[in-house]
């Protein structure tokens, strides 16, 4: 069963737009991985230098697989404008969902 990574990103004050672009193109990093089946991120209302980022992997290891070989290529995409490291929140699986019709 496939596992959704969540990560909070803070970027610098005033730097959301930016951010935004920037984060765009990193994530190309990881949608050449086949393992990796999806990636959305969402931008804060309250905070807009906040954001999350969701990731669909095929399993924990391959992610990390991906992470031990490509991860300073993503983040050299969007250090300059991070405030700190990205906070890993966690590895979930999908429990329900609900669809609207």
């Amino acid at each position: 069963m496939s596992v959704i990574e969540v990560v909070r990103i803070a970027c610098k004050a005033g730097k959301g737009d930016e951010f935004k672009e920037s984060l765009k193109r990193g994530l190309a990093v990881q949608a050449r991985d086949p393992e990796c089946l999806s990636i959305w991120f969402e931008r804060c209302v309250e905070k807009p230098d906040e954001f999350l980022l969701h990731l669909v992997w095929t399993s924990i290891p391959a992610h990390d697989a991906w992470r031990a070989a490509h991860r300073d290529e993503w983040r050299s995409h969007i250090i300059d404008l991070i405030e700190g490291l990205p906070n890993p929140i966690g590895h979930y699986q999908l429990v329900a969902e609900v669809k609207k019709g």
